[in-house]
C-alpha cells in the first residue's frame, strides 16, 4: 500500500494528552482489521475484491468523519 492510501485510510486525530487511550484503541482496531482482512482474503481469487472493499472503507470513513463534523459543528466549545 502507498503512503497516500495510507494517508486516505488512517483518521485525522493524532494521540495526546486529551486522548491518552487513543493509541491503544487504534491498536485494537488495526489487530482486528487485520484478522478480518486475513480471513476474508485467504485465497488469491478473493484478493481481486480488494478494490471493492477498499472503495467502500474510504466511502465509509468519509461518512463518518463528515458525521463527526456536523455533530461538532452544532455544538459550542466542541472541535476546532
Amino acid at each position: 500500500m502507498d503512503s497516500a492510501a495510507k494517508d486516505e485510510m488512517q483518521p485525522a486525530l493524532s494521540p495526546g494528552p486529551e486522548w491518552p487511550e487513543q493509541e491503544r484503541a487504534e491498536q485494537l482496531a488495526r489487530g482486528a482489521a487485520l484478522k478480518w482482512a486475513s480471513g476474508i482474503f485467504y485465497r488469491p481469487e478473493q484478493l481481486a475484491r480488494l478494490g471493492q472493499y477498499r472503495s467502500r472503507e474510504v466511502q465509509r470513513t468519509c461518512s463518518l468523519e463528515s458525521r463527526l463534523k456536523a455533530g461538532n459543528d452544532g455544538e459550542p466549545g466542541v472541535g476546532a
